[in-house]
């Protein structure tokens, strides 16, 4: 298989130019890489000069001119001669490129409909014109009327017109100067598509190319249908798949949802209905939800000791209260008014208190005792505990039905 005919190891002077092809006798090119004649003579494709190939193990095989030659060929000039003969192999074998349209070139109504699709730029495919225009090779710099295409696309089963020797397809690569209008107009009053293109190479086998100017309005018809079709197609066949994405995905979240019914419903029937509610909780989270704690603020604390009553007795010429332990040991209740006053304080907040006022055995009025309402009764705390509990467990299973989120935005 022939080879893309490039250059490589582009230079401005001549010997730092080397050649990947070169002519043959001055009929054909003839790749590096490819095997050679030795009974053939061997010419650069630009200034014609004699070139000898250079083949070993350590260098790049590569024409180079002999010594003394003089070459005008440029960066400008390799990037055109290479952009060519790449766009023309690829036509002759069949090899596809994305040329990068810019939807403002295109005919109005495909501009149109590819601007509707936020398409702005269309990747027209090599390999889909040449199909389409049924192409059968390609030549390089071909005489068409008055003018040299730069790449002429042979094609089959088209009359030929007059004046003109064979109908094909123009390609035009820019370089430094665009085409010119008489050209331009030449093509298009002689029915002859043209693609305008400006190269742009990757490395040494490898370029891209972006329409500036084009005219092949019966293959943008024939892709206007096809997108349209394309189009409604797709577009049938992506709701057809969404709507089976939405049905699976509402399947899987009733499923979920399901599922996280069934054991919030196991939680809740075990916490509320199936165990002891207190063996849920921890000990000491229990403790402290039952107990009233009282101490004065300042006073710092060593421990806790469980108490089993209390005295109150005279010790030398001063009355004090004591607290009992289980072994019935002391303990002197320090700053006890204080103490009462906090006491008194807190339970008259948490029970409804009634104070019970008399007279002392001297006739002094005041309180003399307090009655407090509704202290605690374990079981029905523990049932009111549940209620309550129950109420927030069944607005959290409300939640979950719905599929509703958190304050935070969080699903449940």
């Amino acid at each position: 298989m022939l080879l893309l005919l490039l250059l490589t190891n582009i230079g401005r002077c001549t010997m730092s130019i080397k050649l990947a092809i070169a002519l043959e006798d001055n009929k054909i090119f003839r790749h590096i890489s490819e095997r050679l004649d030795r009974s053939k003579s061997y010419t650069c494709p630009f200034c014609l000069a004699p070139v000898q190939s250079k083949k070993g193990q350590e260098r790049q095989h590569h024409f180079a001119h002999l010594p003394g030659t003089s070459c005008s060929a440029n960066e400008e000039t390799l990037l055109h001669f290479n952009a060519k003969h790449y766009l023309a192999y690829c036509i002759k074998n069949k090899f596809d490129i994305a040329i990068h349209v810019p939807v403002e070139i295109l005919p109005p109504k495909l501009k149109g409909t590819l601007l509707s699709l936020g398409i702005r730029e269309y990747p027209l495919s090599l390999l889909s014109l040449t199909s389409f225009y049924k192409s059968r090779g390609a030549i390089v710099e071909k005489a068409i009327g008055p003018y040299i295409a730069d790449v002429f696309m042979l094609l089959y089963d088209i009359d030929i017109q007059s004046g003109i020797s064979e109908e094909g397809f123009v390609f035009e690569i820019v370089v430094t100067h665009e085409m010119e209008q008489e050209k331009q107009h030449w093509l298009i009053d002689n029915n002859i598509n043209f693609l305008e293109l400006a190269p742009r190479a990757f490395d040494d086998n490898t370029f891209s190319f972006r329409a500036l100017r084009l005219h092949f309005p019966d293959y943008f018809s024939n892709l206007q249908t096809n997108l349209i079709n394309t189009t409604a197609e797709t577009f049938h066949q992506e709701l057809t798949e969404v709507i089976k994405e939405n049905i699976r995905l509402e399947t899987d979240q009733k499923i979920e949802q399901s599922l996280k019914l069934k054991a919030w419903d196991w939680v809740v029937d075990r916490i509320l209905y199936r165990d002891d509610l207190r063996t849920w909780v921890p000990d000491e989270i229990q403790r402290e939800m039952k107990s009233i704690t009282v101490k004065p603020f300042w006073d710092q604390e060593i421990r806790k000791v469980t108490m089993f009553g209390a005295t109150y007795k005279k010790v030398r010429e001063h009355r004090m209260v004591f607290a009992l332990d289980e072994s019935d040991r002391e303990f002197l209740i320090l700053n006890e008014k204080i103490l009462l006053a906090e006491l008194l304080k807190v339970l008259s907040v948490a029970y409804p208190a009634e104070m019970i006022i008399g007279k002392s055995l001297q006739g002094k009025e005041g309180v003399i005792g307090f009655s407090f309402h509704n202290v605690i009764d374990p079981i029905n705390y523990e049932k009111e505990w549940k209620n309550s509990l129950k109420k927030v467990f069944d607005s959290v299973r409300n939640r979950l039905e719905l599929g509703s989120e958190d304050k935070n935005g969080q699903n449940y």
